[in-house]
This record gives C-alpha cells, sequence and structure tokens, in this order.
C-alpha cells in the first residue's frame, strides 16, 4: 500500500510541477488577478451597491478562471502524455493505469486548489481596500501598499530565480506569489484602514471564502471530468466536451430538474440528471452579496455531492484508460 501511494505521489509532484508551467495556466491566474484588482474602477458607478458588485466580479472571475485552468490542464496532462507516448516509458515501471490517472488528478487538483487560493486572497484584499465611488470614501490604503509588495516581490525573485538558477519563470513566479500573497494577507489582517492594530482579520468577509471553497470544488469536478474525457479523446475535443457539459450542468435544474418537480420525468431526463453535473449547487454568489449566510449543512451536501461525483469520474476514467491501447 506504501509503495502504490508512493508511486501515485510521485506522479502527482510531477504533473503540479507540469501543470503550473503550462504558459495558459499562468496567463489565466494573472488575468483573473488583475481583473479582481481592478475591479473597484468598474464598481465606482455601480450607485452604492459597490462592494457588491465586486464580490459578485470577484467570484465570477474565480470560477471561470479556475474552470479555464481545469478544463485545458487537466485534458493536457493526459493527453499530451498518450499522443506523444510518453505513458509507455512510465507504465512499465510497473505503475498501472489506475495509479496513473489519480496521481495525474491529483496533481492538477493541487494545483487549482492553489490558484483558487491566490485568487481568494486577492479578491479578500481587494475587498479590503474599497471602492472609490467618492472623494470622501476612505481607501485602505495599507491593503493597496501591500498588493503592490506582494505582486512586486514575486515577480523580482522569480526573475532572480530565472537569471541566476535557471529556473521557469511562470512556476517561480506563482510559487513565490503564494509565499508573498499570504504574507501580506496574514499581517495586514492585524492592521486597520487607519494604521492601528485589529482583532485578526476583523473586516474579512467569511462568506466570500466559503462561496470561494464551493467554486473550488465546481473547479475539481470538471477537471475530474476532463480527465476522464482525455482518456479517450485529444486535448481540443476534451476541452469542447468539458465546455458543453459544464453549460448542460448550469442548466440542469431546468432542463432535467423541473422535469422531476411537474411529474412529467422519463427515463432519460432521469439519467441525464444523474451523469450531468448540477454546477448550481456551487454557485452561491448571488447569497453572498445578498449578505445572506450560507447554511453549513448546504456547504457539508455540497461537498459530498462533489466528492462523490469526482470520484465517479475517476472510476469512470480508470476503465476507459485501462481498456485503451496506448501501445
Amino acid at each position: 500500500m506504501t509503495v502504490k501511494m508512493g508511486k501515485i505521489i510521485t506522479i502527482a509532484k510531477n504533473a503540479v510541477v507540469e501543470t503550473v508551467r503550462q504558459p495558459v495556466f499562468v496567463i489565466i491566474l494573472a488575468g483573473g488577478a488583475l481583473l479582481i484588482g481592478l475591479s473597484p474602477s468598474f464598481a465606482t458607478f455601480s450607485l452604492m451597491n459597490d462592494i457588491k458588485l465586486v464580490k459578485d466580479m470577484g467570484l465570477a472571475t474565480i470560477l471561470l478562471a479556475g474552470l479555464f485552468q481545469g478544463m485545458f490542464c487537466a485534458a493536457h496532462v493526459v493527453s499530451s502524455e498518450v499522443e506523444n507516448k510518453t505513458v509507455l516509458l512510465i507504465l512499465p515501471k510497473p505503475v498501472s493505469k489506475a495509479q496513473f490517472v489519480l496521481g495525474k488528478y491529483l496533481g492538477v487538483a493541487a494545483a487549482l486548489a492553489a490558484s483558487t487560493y491566490l485568487l481568494t486572497l486577492v479578491l479578500l484584499l481587494t475587498i479590503r481596500v474599497g471602492v472609490p465611488e467618492a472623494a470622501w470614501v476612505k481607501l485602505h490604503r495599507p491593503v493597496i501598499s501591500g498588493e503592490i509588495f506582494a505582486l512586486s516581490a514575486a515577480v523580482v525573485i522569480a526573475l532572480l530565480a530565472n537569471y541566476f538558477h535557471d529556473r521557469s519563470f511562470c512556476s517561480s513566479c506563482f510559487g513565490y506569489a503564494l509565499l508573498s500573497f499570504t504574507f501580506v494577507f496574514i499581517v495586514l489582517g492585524f492592521i486597520n484602514k487607519d494604521l492601528g492594530f485589529q482583532k485578526f482579520c476583523a473586516d474579512v468577509d467569511v462568506q466570500v471564502i466559503n462561496a470561494s471553497y464551493l467554486i473550488l470544488l465546481a473547479v475539481l469536478t470538471v477537471a475530474a471530468v476532463a480527465i476522464a474525457l482525455s482518456t479517450r479523446f485529444g486535448l481540443v475535443l476534451s476541452v469542447v466536451l468539458c465546455v458543453c457539459i459544464f453549460t448542460l450542468g448550469l442548466l440542469s435544474d431546468h432542463i432535467f430538474g423541473n422535469r422531476i418537480e411537474n411529474c412529467f420525468l422519463t427515463g432519460l431526463a432521469r439519467i441525464g440528471y444523474a451523469l450531468v453535473p448540477n454546477m448550481q449547487v456551487f454557485w452561491v454568489a448571488d447569497a453572498v452579496v445578498a449578505g445572506e449566510t450560507i447554511p453549513g449543512r448546504y456547504m457539508f451536501g455540497a461537498t459530498g455531492y462533489g466528492v462523490l461525483y469526482q470520484m465517479a469520474m475517476l472510476t469512470a476514467a480508470v476503465v476507459l484508460f485501462e481498456t485503451r491501447e496506448i501501445a
């Protein structure tokens, strides 16, 4: 058992490195962070609904960034190995196909979790900054300075690591950004707008963290679907099918669920409702923007649904990969 887990962890570590080194991963992450950081400027003329709009835009950005990262990166780590025949160098180690699929998924999941974590930190800091909707509004300038410092430190250190040690700039910048933004968030958690001390994270909206966690579950669910599809299809087709499945998931209640409630259920609708992931379960931004509290029971139920669906997709991925001839 220890040997098997060791092989899975080794594959997962390689998958993490492979994922964060993909330019598309870092480009999407950087674009998402930039959009979140600039969202207060977009919310300036929102008629006193500024912070609500920042939260809504920020959570939507985290979702879209995670979905695109999950679709492209999850499909790439498997399909590229199969198309380039490099998987033939791994499986005879011996490494089973189940260990290969599980290791790849865990690696991608770790990278996606880190990306969502970083974007969530940026969103929480941006919410604390406030929106300059009027001249009398006082912004949280220590947070602005902290964000600039964290970003500058990550870029500079990554450049030095690339120049002196020939390390990948993309992966290095991502890793140092995780450290710098975490450090800044912890330090600024004790500082208020007037540079005085406060209770740690007294002005942080916990419901945004809960909503971001559910978004991560949605992203990991789509990544599991992408892994399953990539065991049979190429990168482009896997991504296209993922987009279709995600779109159906957003409309799952309308397409399949209404038939159940209205007693017009058919066998096809029942199967579709069970197979298509219900993405509405993971989207609670409307409740967060309205100032409502997400119940712990709902968080637990959504977690169980997401985990079970991911396990089902990984099981399907293993079955599909086991029956595929690689050589």
